[in-house]
């Protein structure tokens, strides 16, 4: 009996080594829960836009109360068609490989009918890799959403971020962002 077991176990060693790995995500930033304020982000305005980026708690998607970054975006002064407004961005040294980046988002409408809600995106490296526009929502309305982008870059020193922009300053709309995630694609033995 012990030699049966014994060789049980050898097998499964064996096999160990043998088998490809499993995938597995290994997270690469830093609080994207933002249950510690807005450590580890660089907070950043667009040309002529703005952002007022605030750690609170919303209902982002729409299980409950969370920790996230609160921002009222807009233009610093009217240019027809031309939305601004600001985000977070964090530098990480990536391994190279596959990855996903995610980020939930929400916006809510007061003071005005029919305001913009805004336009959500991803950023890596400054260029918008998945981008969503809410449209014109309603007064006390909530518009929830989430952002996922699937890729592979070489290794090297990226930057992502999350950027929501408006067409107006009119500080008739809040957008949210939390549960922001960059996960790299690793083969564990």
């Amino acid at each position: 009996m012990f030699q049966r077991k014994n060789a049980l176990v050898w097998y499964v060693a064996a096999m160990a080594l043998v088998l490809p790995g499993t995938t597995q995500a290994a997270e690469l930033l830093t609080n994207g829960n933002f249950s510690s304020g807005l450590a580890g982000w660089t907070t950043f305005n667009t040309p002529n836009g703005s952002s007022f980026p605030m750690a609170t708690t919303f209902d982002i998607t729409g299980a409950g109360v969370q920790s996230a970054v609160g921002l009222r975006v807009g233009q610093q002064s009217f240019s027809f068609n031309q939305p601004a407004g600001g985000g977070l961005t964090q530098l990480v040294n990536f391994g190279g490989g596959s990855y996903t980046f995610s980020a939930d988002w929400a916006a809510l409408g007061v003071e005005r009918m029919n305001a913009s809600g805004g336009i959500f995106s991803l950023l890596v490296n400054n260029i918008v890799a998945a981008s969503f526009n809410t449209g014109s929502i309603g007064i006390n309305s909530v518009e929830r959403g989430s952002l996922v982008y699937t890729n592979v870059l070489a290794a090297g020193s990226y930057v992502f971020g999350v950027q929501a922009t408006r067409p107006f300053l009119a500080s008739s709309v809040t957008q949210y962002f939390s549960n922001i995630s960059l996960e790299a694609a690793s083969t564990a033995v």
